[in-house]
């Protein structure tokens, strides 16, 4: 069966991944495309070369990953993989509850399947250009919860015999 064929400008992938980058990093961020050299440049320093990966069969994509990107093009490659291309061209491929079997994979198939690409990528970027990761842990409130394994599993005399045991027995008191 052929995959579901797609139509996707370098403009789209500079646009979805300047927005993601900008979340994460302090810096600003700005991807131009570069359309006459085929290129993404990124805040006017580093380039990188556009791999259209929208008009690659299969077996192509396949062949071009190496060291987590398509040809070393690691804005492509980060649009890929966050945004799930290749289980959104491979629809025919979902079982009867709509979820995509993780042996059909890209990453299964590219034995990445452990491996957050996308993450690895965007790290070397922030090395490369001198980037500054947000704080994204800086909320001080604590949320207490607690888990129910069985619910109603405690009704009525099960409960005040769990309660007084518990007290009598480990002497918790609150």
């Amino acid at each position: 069966m052929k995959n579901e064929t797609i139509n996707i400008h370098p403009l789209d992938v500079k646009n979805y991944i300047e927005k993601h980058l900008n979340n994460i990093f302090e810096e600003n961020i700005k991807i131009d495309v570069d359309e006459k050299r085929n290129t993404y440049i990124i805040n006017k320093i580093k380039e990188v070369e556009i791999y259209d990966f929208w008009n690659k069969e299969d077996e192509e994509l396949l062949k071009d990953f190496e060291n987590y990107s398509f040809k070393g093009d690691c804005i492509g490659t980060i649009f890929f993989f966050l945004s799930g291309f290749w289980e959104y061209t491979h629809t025919y491929l979902k079982d009867n509850f709509g979820r995509f079997p993780a042996i059909e994979s890209f990453q299964y198939k590219k034995n990445v399947l452990e491996e957050p690409v996308a993450d690895i990528l965007i790290d070397k970027l922030s090395k490369e250009l001198n980037l500054t990761y947000k704080n994204f842990y800086t909320r001080k409130n604590v949320f207490i919860t607690h888990d129910v394994d069985i619910l109603q599993g405690f009704k009525g005399f099960r409960f005040m015999r769990s309660l007084v045991g518990d007290v009598l027995k480990r002497k918790k008191y609150l």
